[in-house]
């Protein structure tokens, strides 16, 4: 399970924020303070108070989002946190309402998802 923040008034449809690779929930905090919605910020695997994991691929890390996500939701993703994005809302398109990514790049890695992870696992250190 990940750790995440919710912040905001309770109810409607949430905004998911998905933070980049060596980031956290924090990268979120005076966007998420501005919106007048309510507002889950994820801390994705191995990053802030989310565990370390064997599997650091962005399907895996688009599975454990997946788990978080109510009936609808809009998301905004930045960088690695939009690659997951992009790949919930082609996963799920009946619950994702909005998408919003910022340099997320174009096919990052998207040829070679074992080389992310690798590089992710690298990064981020053993489960």
């Amino acid at each position: 399970m990940l750790a995440f923040r919710e912040t905001g008034p309770s109810g409607g449809v949430p905004v998911v924020l998905l933070h980049a690779l060596g980031s956290n929930t924090g990268t979120w905090d005076d966007f998420a303070g501005r919106l007048a919605r309510r507002v889950v910020a994820v801390d994705l695997p191995g990053h802030g108070d989310s565990a370390h994991v064997e599997n650091y691929s962005l399907d895996a890390m688009a599975d454990g989002v997946a788990e978080l996500l109510g009936d609808e939701a809009d998301l905004v993703g930045h960088s690695m946190g939009g690659r997951v994005a992009v790949l919930l809302a082609q996963r799920l398109p009946g619950r994702v309402r909005r998408l919003v990514v910022e340099d997320a790049g174009h096919r990052v890695h998207g040829s070679r998802p074992e080389e992310f992870a690798a590089v992710a696992g690298e990064f981020l250190g053993p489960a």
